[in-house]
Protein backbone atom coordinates (compact mmCIF):
# COMPACT_ATOMS: atom_id res chain seq x y z
CA UNK A 1 0.00 0.00 0.00
CA UNK A 2 1.28 3.19 -1.03
CA UNK A 3 2.31 5.60 2.46
CA UNK A 4 0.96 8.60 0.84
CA UNK A 5 -1.70 10.06 -1.98
CA UNK A 6 -2.02 13.63 -3.32
CA UNK A 7 -5.76 14.64 -3.44
CA UNK A 8 -6.80 17.96 -3.81
CA UNK A 9 -10.85 17.35 -2.45
CA UNK A 10 -9.59 16.97 1.11
CA UNK A 11 -9.29 19.76 3.76
CA UNK A 12 -6.83 21.79 3.87
CA UNK A 13 -4.32 19.84 6.66
CA UNK A 14 -7.08 17.38 7.73
CA UNK A 15 -6.48 14.41 10.27
CA UNK A 16 -8.69 11.48 10.87
CA UNK A 17 -7.88 9.64 13.69
CA UNK A 18 -3.80 9.52 14.31
CA UNK A 19 -4.54 9.66 18.57
CA UNK A 20 -1.64 9.56 20.82
CA UNK A 21 -1.51 7.06 23.20
CA UNK A 22 0.11 6.29 26.02
CA UNK A 23 1.82 3.14 26.71
CA UNK A 24 4.20 2.78 29.45
CA UNK A 25 6.39 4.91 31.26
CA UNK A 26 8.59 4.92 28.29
CA UNK A 27 6.12 4.01 25.06
CA UNK A 28 3.31 6.20 23.39
CA UNK A 29 1.48 4.92 20.75
CA UNK A 30 0.13 6.60 17.09
CA UNK A 31 -3.23 4.62 16.27
CA UNK A 32 -4.57 4.11 12.96
CA UNK A 33 -5.79 7.22 10.80
CA UNK A 34 -5.16 9.68 7.99
CA UNK A 35 -3.74 13.17 7.75
CA UNK A 36 -2.29 16.08 5.85
CA UNK A 37 1.70 16.60 6.36
CA UNK A 38 2.60 19.74 7.57
CA UNK A 39 3.05 21.29 4.01
CA UNK A 40 -0.70 20.04 3.12
CA UNK A 41 0.92 18.65 0.20
CA UNK A 42 1.08 15.13 1.43
CA UNK A 43 -1.26 12.57 2.63
CA UNK A 44 0.00 10.21 5.32
CA UNK A 45 -1.80 7.17 5.68
CA UNK A 46 -1.07 5.12 9.25
CA UNK A 47 -2.17 1.68 8.28
CA UNK A 48 -1.51 -0.04 11.75
CA UNK A 49 -0.50 1.14 15.10
CA UNK A 50 2.84 2.93 15.39
CA UNK A 51 5.12 2.48 19.19
CA UNK A 52 7.14 5.17 19.69
CA UNK A 53 10.20 4.25 22.33
CA UNK A 54 11.90 7.24 24.20
CA UNK A 55 14.64 4.61 25.12
CA UNK A 56 17.99 5.48 24.23
CA UNK A 57 18.34 2.67 22.30
CA UNK A 58 15.93 4.61 19.73
CA UNK A 59 17.21 7.78 19.44
CA UNK A 60 17.99 8.91 16.15
CA UNK A 61 15.93 6.60 14.75
CA UNK A 62 12.00 6.33 13.36
CA UNK A 63 9.52 5.56 15.92
CA UNK A 64 12.26 7.17 18.80
CA UNK A 65 13.52 10.26 20.07
CA UNK A 66 14.67 12.52 17.03
CA UNK A 67 18.14 13.26 18.93
CA UNK A 68 19.64 12.88 22.62
CA UNK A 69 18.51 11.30 25.18
CA UNK A 70 14.93 12.10 27.02
CA UNK A 71 14.90 14.68 29.84
CA UNK A 72 12.25 15.02 32.90
CA UNK A 73 10.33 17.45 33.36
CA UNK A 74 10.20 18.09 29.37
CA UNK A 75 7.32 18.15 26.92
CA UNK A 76 7.65 16.50 23.58
CA UNK A 77 5.96 17.06 20.40
CA UNK A 78 4.33 13.58 18.89
CA UNK A 79 4.77 13.32 14.81
CA UNK A 80 3.94 10.74 12.35
CA UNK A 81 6.70 10.93 9.82
CA UNK A 82 7.14 9.70 6.18
CA UNK A 83 9.42 9.79 3.37
CA UNK A 84 7.65 11.56 0.13
CA UNK A 85 9.40 8.89 -2.47
CA UNK A 86 8.11 5.88 -0.84
CA UNK A 87 10.91 3.50 0.44
CA UNK A 88 10.58 3.49 3.67
CA UNK A 89 7.25 2.66 5.78
CA UNK A 90 5.32 5.74 7.96
CA UNK A 91 6.97 5.84 11.65
CA UNK A 92 5.99 7.87 14.81
CA UNK A 93 8.93 10.61 16.22
CA UNK A 94 9.01 12.56 19.31
CA UNK A 95 11.19 15.98 19.63
CA UNK A 96 11.57 19.24 21.68
CA UNK A 97 10.35 20.76 18.89
CA UNK A 98 7.02 21.64 17.44
CA UNK A 99 8.08 22.52 14.34
CA UNK A 100 11.31 21.44 12.96
CA UNK A 101 11.99 17.46 14.28
CA UNK A 102 15.52 16.53 13.44
CA UNK A 103 14.53 13.94 10.83
CA UNK A 104 15.56 10.63 10.77
CA UNK A 105 16.99 7.75 8.27
CA UNK A 106 15.98 4.18 7.43
CA UNK A 107 18.08 1.78 5.13
CA UNK A 108 19.40 4.95 3.73
CA UNK A 109 16.54 7.00 3.29
CA UNK A 110 16.05 9.84 5.52
CA UNK A 111 12.38 10.70 5.85
CA UNK A 112 10.93 14.20 4.31
CA UNK A 113 7.79 14.97 5.91
CA UNK A 114 6.01 15.11 9.16
CA UNK A 115 2.81 15.88 11.13
CA UNK A 116 2.11 17.12 14.27
CA UNK A 117 0.03 15.00 16.15
CA UNK A 118 0.20 15.74 19.26
CA UNK A 119 2.24 16.29 22.83
CA UNK A 120 3.70 14.39 25.93
CA UNK A 121 5.53 15.44 29.27
CA UNK A 122 7.63 13.42 31.13
CA UNK A 123 8.09 13.75 35.05
CA UNK A 124 11.21 14.04 37.31
CA UNK A 125 12.25 10.39 36.08
CA UNK A 126 12.28 11.20 32.68
CA UNK A 127 8.98 8.83 31.79
CA UNK A 128 5.66 9.61 30.54
CA UNK A 129 2.46 11.09 32.86
CA UNK A 130 -0.46 8.84 31.84
CA UNK A 131 -2.96 10.40 30.39
CA UNK A 132 -5.97 10.21 27.51
CA UNK A 133 -6.29 12.15 24.61
CA UNK A 134 -9.63 12.11 22.84
CA UNK A 135 -10.75 13.74 19.86
CA UNK A 136 -11.34 13.76 16.24
CA UNK A 137 -10.19 16.11 13.27
CA UNK A 138 -7.98 19.03 14.39
CA UNK A 139 -9.02 19.37 17.59
CA UNK A 140 -7.66 17.32 20.72
CA UNK A 141 -8.57 17.05 24.34
CA UNK A 142 -5.82 15.83 27.07
CA UNK A 143 -6.95 14.83 30.32
CA UNK A 144 -4.25 13.79 32.69
CA UNK A 145 -5.29 10.67 35.13
CA UNK A 146 -3.94 12.81 37.92
CA UNK A 147 -4.10 16.61 38.59
CA UNK A 148 -1.25 18.74 38.23
CA UNK A 149 -0.86 21.56 40.46
CA UNK A 150 0.20 24.97 39.30
CA UNK A 151 -1.44 26.79 42.74
CA UNK A 152 -1.10 25.65 46.09
CA UNK A 153 -2.81 28.08 49.06
CA UNK A 154 -2.39 31.19 46.54
CA UNK A 155 -3.14 34.69 49.08
CA UNK A 156 -2.66 37.17 46.19
CA UNK A 157 -5.42 40.16 46.66
CA UNK A 158 -3.98 41.83 43.29
CA UNK A 159 -3.83 39.99 40.15
CA UNK A 160 -0.63 37.35 40.19
CA UNK A 161 0.09 35.59 37.20
CA UNK A 162 0.34 31.49 37.83
CA UNK A 163 2.60 29.66 35.24
CA UNK A 164 0.74 26.61 33.97
CA UNK A 165 3.82 24.93 31.76
CA UNK A 166 4.38 22.21 34.02
CA UNK A 167 0.59 20.71 32.81
CA UNK A 168 0.09 22.44 29.57
CA UNK A 169 2.33 22.83 26.43
CA UNK A 170 3.80 26.06 25.00
CA UNK A 171 0.63 26.84 22.98
CA UNK A 172 -1.09 30.07 22.55
CA UNK A 173 -4.32 30.78 23.75
CA UNK A 174 -5.13 26.97 25.31
CA UNK A 175 -7.65 25.97 27.48
CA UNK A 176 -6.90 24.58 30.23
CA UNK A 177 -9.75 22.70 32.64
CA UNK A 178 -9.05 23.23 36.74
CA UNK A 179 -9.88 22.01 39.94
CA UNK A 180 -10.25 24.91 41.66
CA UNK A 181 -10.57 25.63 45.43
CA UNK A 182 -11.29 29.16 46.80
CA UNK A 183 -11.56 29.21 50.82
CA UNK A 184 -12.91 32.69 51.80
CA UNK A 185 -11.84 34.90 54.87
CA UNK A 186 -15.49 35.60 54.59
CA UNK A 187 -19.17 35.31 52.96
CA UNK A 188 -19.06 37.00 49.69
CA UNK A 189 -15.52 37.08 49.25
CA UNK A 190 -14.19 35.89 45.21
CA UNK A 191 -11.44 34.44 43.49
CA UNK A 192 -10.93 36.31 40.39
CA UNK A 193 -9.32 34.81 36.54
CA UNK A 194 -7.82 36.48 33.91
CA UNK A 195 -5.64 35.44 30.64
CA UNK A 196 -2.11 36.46 31.35
CA UNK A 197 -1.69 40.33 29.57
CA UNK A 198 -5.03 40.80 29.91
CA UNK A 199 -6.03 44.20 31.47
CA UNK A 200 -9.36 43.02 32.23
CA UNK A 201 -11.02 43.12 36.14
CA UNK A 202 -12.63 40.02 36.08
CA UNK A 203 -13.14 37.37 33.01
CA UNK A 204 -14.07 34.22 35.19
CA UNK A 205 -14.56 33.26 39.04
CA UNK A 206 -16.56 32.23 41.31
CA UNK A 207 -18.14 33.50 45.53
CA UNK A 208 -16.73 31.96 48.72
CA UNK A 209 -20.48 31.23 50.75
CA UNK A 210 -19.10 30.92 53.96
CA UNK A 211 -15.83 32.08 55.81
CA UNK A 212 -12.99 29.45 55.59
CA UNK A 213 -15.39 27.36 54.05
CA UNK A 214 -14.02 25.28 51.21
CA UNK A 215 -15.54 25.78 47.57
CA UNK A 216 -15.06 23.66 44.86
CA UNK A 217 -15.39 24.23 41.14
CA UNK A 218 -14.52 22.35 37.86
CA UNK A 219 -13.53 25.63 35.56
CA UNK A 220 -12.45 26.49 31.87
CA UNK A 221 -9.72 28.83 31.79
CA UNK A 222 -8.09 30.83 29.15
CA UNK A 223 -4.23 30.99 28.90
CA UNK A 224 -1.72 32.99 27.06
CA UNK A 225 1.88 32.81 26.45
CA UNK A 226 4.13 34.49 29.05
CA UNK A 227 7.96 33.67 29.08
CA UNK A 228 7.10 30.73 26.65
CA UNK A 229 4.28 28.58 28.86
CA UNK A 230 0.53 28.94 29.30
CA UNK A 231 -0.34 31.37 31.93
CA UNK A 232 -3.23 32.93 33.62
CA UNK A 233 -3.43 35.60 36.69
CA UNK A 234 -5.40 35.03 39.66
CA UNK A 235 -6.76 37.28 42.32
CA UNK A 236 -8.57 37.06 45.57
CA UNK A 237 -11.04 39.84 46.76
CA UNK A 238 -10.06 40.03 49.99
CA UNK A 239 -7.22 39.30 52.39
CA UNK A 240 -7.21 35.84 54.34
CA UNK A 241 -8.51 34.12 51.43
CA UNK A 242 -6.96 30.65 49.72
CA UNK A 243 -6.61 29.76 46.28
CA UNK A 244 -5.79 26.18 44.78
CA UNK A 245 -5.70 25.32 41.15
CA UNK A 246 -5.05 21.84 39.74
CA UNK A 247 -5.37 20.78 35.81
CA UNK A 248 -7.20 17.83 34.88
CA UNK A 249 -6.38 18.90 31.55
CA UNK A 250 -6.55 21.16 28.25
CA UNK A 251 -7.88 21.39 24.32
CA UNK A 252 -5.74 22.33 21.40
CA UNK A 253 -5.77 22.08 17.49
CA UNK A 254 -3.26 20.34 15.86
Amino acid sequence: MSNFTQLSNLSTKYVTDCIVRYGTVNTLTIGTGQCRDSTNTFDIVIASPLVISSLASASGLPNGLDTGTIAANTWYAVFAIFDPSNFVPVAGLISLSGTAPIMPSYNGVTYGAFRLLGWMRTNGSGNFLPATITGNGNLRKHYWDAGISVLSAGAATTFAQVNCGGAAPSIDNIELTFDASFTPAAAGNNVNFRPTTSTATQVDGFTGTNAGVVQELQIKLLTKLSSNAPSLDYKNSAAGGSTTLFVRGFEYFI
